[in-house]
């Protein structure tokens, strides 16, 4: 009874890793022909990622982060930019991010002006820099400059950047280091080529809705530069990020504006938050230390013999009485309906893990391993089982 009883878990472990082999086979055979791994756990994540973020967290509650303001930069006019550069020196902001990209000199006045103001803010400030829109040394020889790059992954919403894109550091993260030198550096020992944006803020409104103030503090540059009596309080040792959010407060720009996880009412259709504030998000994550962590994939391996070497015995046990958890004649349908409890459960708990723990968990393996979990027990009963008895009783009787 004792050696049965092991044979079982040898069996089970087996039936295991030909679940691997298999899965194995259909991701080179599928990725030589069509270039896609259709087990990505990036794939996997997307939808449940944004349900979190966009449906079951609530955005009422997060706090106004007091640390950030956003101008809407308008036009983009460098006349107005270096005259608000220069009056929020004066009113001891901490730091300056202009998200507006500098590549080209555009007129003698508006650039010298802006030149200049530049001058004056260069050891508060970091200019924005795309990939295909390098800086013109014109502007600054020695202002700190970094990447804007996030990444669709899915070419439809942002949802991760990289901290560090072809050893140029991001932008959020120079600014993350001016305000808190500390909290910077932990995010460089992540390590992480990617992290997952934690979005907790929406797009502000010159307009907000009672039901949903905004979390940032939010002015228009005309506005801005000419309400002079303004408290210096909103800006003093504030980080201020500049960028475009549209031209005019009536009308919704489309320019620079991303679809996020956040979009819950409109889908995937209609961008809902503009690239600064997609920043302004960022630097909070990293201010507030609130990452999106992913649990290792050999830790999930390894969670994953487990489950489904259990899964190997509950079909073996109803195999040999041929019923199902309905009774005999639904033996079938029994194992769909617990395949069915296991997926809602796995999606249930990765949410739940999401939401308040900031931690996501690979599905993809475990929702594809449940899939197909029966027609391999079946193969593997039909076809290998019994051979490897043979191997087991030849083995056993050579070291009895």
């Amino acid at each position: 009874m004792r050696f049965k009883i092991h044979r079982n878990i040898i069996h089970a472990f087996l039936y295991v890793i030909s679940m691997y082999v298999f899965i194995s086979c259909i991701r080179i055979v599928n990725f030589k022909m069509f270039h896609f791994d259709p087990f990505d756990d990036q794939i996997s994540t997307y939808d449940i990622y944004d349900k979190v973020m966009g449906v079951f967290r609530d955005h009422k509650s997060v706090d106004f982060d007091d640390r950030i303001v956003i101008v809407n930069s308008a036009d983009n006019d460098r006349k107005k930019i270096a005259k608000l550069l220069l009056k929020l020196n004066a009113l001891n902001c901490h730091a300056i991010g202009l998200d507006v990209i500098l590549d080209e000199k555009k007129e003698i006045e508006g650039d010298s002006l802006l030149r200049n103001a530049l001058l004056v803010v260069q050891k508060k400030i970091v200019l924005a820099e795309e990939e295909r829109g390098k800086i013109d040394p014109y502007f600054c020889h020695e202002c700190i400059t970094g990447s804007v790059n996030v990444m669709t992954q899915d070419g439809i919403s942002v949802k991760v950047y990289m901290p560090r894109d072809n050893n140029k550091i991001h932008f959020t993260s120079h600014l993350a280091d001016m305000v808190n030198h500390k909290k910077a550096v932990n995010l460089s020992y992540r390590n992480n080529d990617i992290e997952w944006i934690n979005f907790r803020r929406k797009q502000p409104s010159y307009s907000p809705d009672q039901d949903l103030p905004n979390k940032y503090w939010y002015f228009d540059i005309d506005d801005f530069l000419e309400n002079y009596d303004s408290p210096s309080s909103v800006v003093k040792n504030k980080v201020i990020l500049i960028g475009h959010c549209g031209l005019n407060p009536k009308f919704t720009s489309m320019s620079d504006r991303w679809i996020t996880p956040l979009n819950g009412v409109s889908g995937k259709s209609f961008p809902d938050m503009h690239g600064v504030v997609v920043l302004a998000n960022i630097l909070s994550m990293v201010l507030d230390q609130d990452f999106i962590d992913e649990v290792p994939k050999w830790y999930m391996t390894i969670i994953t013999f487990y489950i489904f070497m259990w899964l190997y015995h509950i079909y073996l046990k109803r195999q040999r009485k041929r019923e199902s958890l309905f009774g005999k004649g639904y033996h079938f349908l029994g194992i769909r309906v617990l395949h069915i409890g296991i997926l809602l459960l796995l999606v249930l708990f990765s949410g739940i893990l999401m939401n308040y723990a900031n931690l996501k968990i690979p599905i993809i393996l475990l929702s594809t391993f449940t899939v197909i979990s029966y027609e391999i027990f079946e193969i593997y009963e039909t076809f290998i089982k019994n051979r490897i008895n043979r191997s087991l009783d030849w083995l056993g009787h050579r070291l009895s």
